[in-house]
């Protein structure tokens, strides 16, 4: 019986930007950012979106007004742990952009334990791409997802380098690696 005390949500999301993200290489803009601790974590008890609303609000503004020296940051949000609920999170936020005039600024991506893109096999590995062990929104700053990419020499083949690199490694190898298994 394992009586390890389970990791805070912000202790399993550094683990997995570290052990996945940057670790497999997932995203080649991350290791910079991560390296020079540049990745704000802010944790919600927030379960509903009206809760979630002023969280996002805020982080949003700390990043567009750059009072963030982060140039990330990722709301985790384990009160959200049904993946449609999270998913309109997702779309709360991207309203939000969108009513602070932040569209072409700041960008959201998101994870979920139980990511699942649309009309992909429930079995395939490339899930584990925005499989987290914990609902995090993820608030980036357009300029530097921008130039990062313009940086990188195919940007265009991230998607799948990635799902190649993951379908080699297979389930439970990931779910291992990125702390999903309980």
């Amino acid at each position: 019986m394992d009586t390890s005390p389970t990791p805070t949500p912000e202790a399993a999301m550094r683990h997995w930007v570290d052990a996945v993200v940057v670790g497999l290489d997932l995203c080649p803009f991350a290791r910079r950012v991560v390296r020079a601790d540049h990745v704000r974590y802010v944790t919600t008890p927030a379960a509903t979106l009206e809760a979630l609303l002023p969280v996002a609000h805020e982080e949003l503004m700390e990043l567009a007004e750059l009072r963030a020296p982060e140039g990330t940051t990722l709301i985790l949000a384990p009160g959200f742990s049904d993946f449609e609920t999270f998913l309109n999170g997702v779309r709360l936020i991207e309203g939000l952009i969108v009513d602070l005039e932040l569209e072409g600024v700041i960008q959201v991506a998101h994870f979920h334990p139980h990511y699942r893109f649309a009309g992909v096999p429930p079995e395939a590995t490339s899930h584990y791409t925005n499989r987290a062990p914990v609902p995090a929104y993820h608030l980036l700053r357009e300029e530097e997802v921008t130039a990062g990419v313009a940086a990188h020499p195919d940007p265009a083949g991230i998607p799948a380098r990635n799902i190649a690199r993951l379908a080699a490694l297979g389930e439970a190898a990931i779910r291992r690696l990125a702390g999903l298994d309980p």
